[in-house]
């Protein structure tokens, strides 16, 4: 498969810059796009972009990462994700749809915050809609169902807890996965979903959009 772009990681003033170069004329038709993107998705949910060129950007280093990587208890999973959400929704009041939401397109920083990349968007040819968006929302939180850690704590109201965050969060995923597009919930309605299992305060440092 032909590689349309190079990721580089290189020092920066205060902490390494993330550097993608275009090696075709798709590749740079790619980065252009998602420059466009990031340009106006500015938010601390949104991997943020330093510069931009023909060939290359260079983006702020956000955490080495992604959401693949995330091992967590359902309350832990649940509270990542309400993030997650709450960025999606921002970006959809601004008419941006991500349309390529996976595991790999959300870094988990140091300091355990998600941030979206891979905003090129979809390729010509295809129009995702919010409600793709979400339904890719409700896939991340089935994998993160499928590899969290059992609960750690022997106190029985912990492991009562764990227990009601799990069955909610299968609620949540059959309603965003829901077959029929109309049926599932806005990604503002999801990540107040998800807000309630962990507490609102959780998702306050992302609620003010860009």
């Amino acid at each position: 498969m032909t590689s349309h772009h190079r990721i580089d990681v290189v020092a920066g003033a205060q902490r390494p810059i993330v550097r993608k170069v275009a090696l075709t004329e798709t590749g740079r038709d790619r980065l252009q796009r998602e420059a466009t993107r990031l340009l106006r998705a500015r938010h601390p949910g949104v991997v943020e972009l330093l510069d931009a060129q023909e060939q290359q950007l260079e983006l702020d280093w956000a955490g080495q990462d992604t959401l693949a990587a995330h091992r967590g208890s359902p309350i832990e999973s649940a509270g990542i994700m309400a993030l997650v959400a709450t960025t999606v929704a921002d970006l959809h009041e601004l008419g941006i749809i991500h349309g390529r939401l996976d595991l790999s397109h959300v870094i988990v920083g140091a300091d355990r915050r998600p941030r979206l990349c891979g905003l090129r968007g979809p390729d010509p040819g295809s129009d995702p809609t919010p409600a793709d968006d979400v339904a890719a929302l409700g896939e991340l939180l089935r994998d993160l169902g499928d590899t969290h850690d059992e609960p750690a704590s022997d106190h029985r109201r912990a492991r009562r807890h764990e227990q009601t965050a799990r069955r909610s969060l299968i609620s949540l995923v059959d309603r965003a996965t829901d077959d029929d597009p109309a049926r599932r919930p806005t990604s503002r309605a999801l990540a107040a979903s998800l807000a309630e299992i962990v507490g609102d305060g959780h998702v306050a440092w992302v609620r003010s959009a860009p």
